[in-house]
């Protein structure tokens, strides 16, 4: 899943679960009605904003620019054999987005049916063929741009977030 716009990921940590939850909440705060990114930055400093509930909690990156590709974080804190914690990381793309994202394709999908059909029913060129197969690699060729920014800002994301998580629990 190197190409995919989300991840599933398990660490372990020595830290027990009232510690990961005091950590959590020392960088976590807690998401307000109105979202003022770059009010928050610096008013409260912390890095991420969400919400911390017992075990579970749901987390998404402050950022100063609107980013529509960074990853809503969801955790679930599980406590293991030998004094050791497991945590359970599902990392996803807002729904919104991925709605949107959907649309889009299917929209290119139908616009290149659409475009292929066209060329069909014309009678016009002599090397309808060559206009398909242009056609088709200039609507791919634009679907792969595309996929690879909003995977690429999206890894870019996660990646920030990985390495805030390691050095925020010691991972093992």
């Amino acid at each position: 899943m190197g190409f995919a716009p989300w991840e599933n990921l398990t660490f372990q940590t020595n830290y027990n679960k009232d510690e990961i939850i005091t950590r959590l909440n020392e960088n976590v705060e807690p998401k307000g009605l109105f979202w003022v990114y770059f009010l928050k930055k610096y008013s409260y400093g912390k890095q991420y904003q969400g919400n911390i509930n017992d075990n579970l909690f749901e987390i998404r990156r402050v950022s100063i620019f609107a980013n529509s590709f960074r990853p809503i974080i969801k955790g679930e804190i599980n406590e293991a054999e030998d004094n050791k914690t497991v945590l359970n990381i599902r990392i996803r793309m807002h729904e919104f987005v991925c709605g949107f994202m959907a649309v889009f394709f299917g929209i290119l999908i139908i616009n290149l049916i659409n475009s292929i059909l066209s060329l069909l029913l014309r009678h016009e060129y002599n090397l309808p063929f060559i206009s398909i197969v242009i056609a088709f690699f200039t609507h791919f060729l634009f679907s792969l741009l595309v996929y690879l920014i909003m995977t690429g800002l999206f890894k870019y994301e996660s990646g920030k977030f990985k390495k805030d998580l390691k050095g925020l629990f010691k991972i093992i």
